[in-house]
């Protein structure tokens, strides 16, 4: 009996011993993802410093200048969709790096028509989004928002210059 409760403590402490390593390993590892995300915070704050957009706010007014065309837009919609190229954009970062034309609006070498069919479809989305937190709003058992349930439209129709002229 002592032999089989030897033998179970030994394979109990090896198995702890093995534990204990892992989490020394994962107290490591995360310290030095910890350090990372600091040094990551830092590099943006100083591409921010340099580049302008230190004090970009979500609810700034931008002035733009799209392919001749002036237009006026929140940074937040522009900045809404997390990783496009329109939220690095227009994110701050770049603030002083963002081509202007004469006024100081930023400069957008795009056709007009196209554009506004891209804000079109920010803003459709910006009030489903904001429909879909109201109702989750009257919803005490669900508050979270899990993305399959947001239905969101598709991207408008292009129409092509022969279309457009008629």
């Amino acid at each position: 009996m002592m032999h089989h409760y030897s033998n179970a403590k030994q394979r109990t402490n090896k198995k702890l011993q093995v534990l204990q390593n892992d989490i020394a390993t994962l107290r490591t590892k995360s310290e030095e993802a910890e350090e990372r995300h600091i040094k990551l915070i830092q590099r943006q704050k100083t591409i921010m410093e340099t580049n302008g957009g230190s004090d970009a706010k979500s609810t700034d007014m931008l002035q733009l200048n799209v392919g001749g065309e002036k237009m006026r837009v929140l940074r937040n919609t522009m900045t809404m969709i997390k990783g496009s190229r329109l939220e690095v954009l227009f994110s701050g970062r770049w603030e002083n790096k963002l081509l202007r034309d004469s006024e100081g609006c930023i400069f957008l070498d795009i056709d007009p028509y196209y554009f506004k069919k891209i804000l079109e479809y920010l803003y459709v989305v910006k009030l489903v989004l904001t429909e879909h937190e109201n109702s989750n709003d009257d919803d005490n058992d669900n508050n979270t928002t899990d993305k399959n349930t947001i239905k969101l439209p598709d991207l408008p129709k292009v129409v092509d210059d022969d279309e457009r002229k008629v």
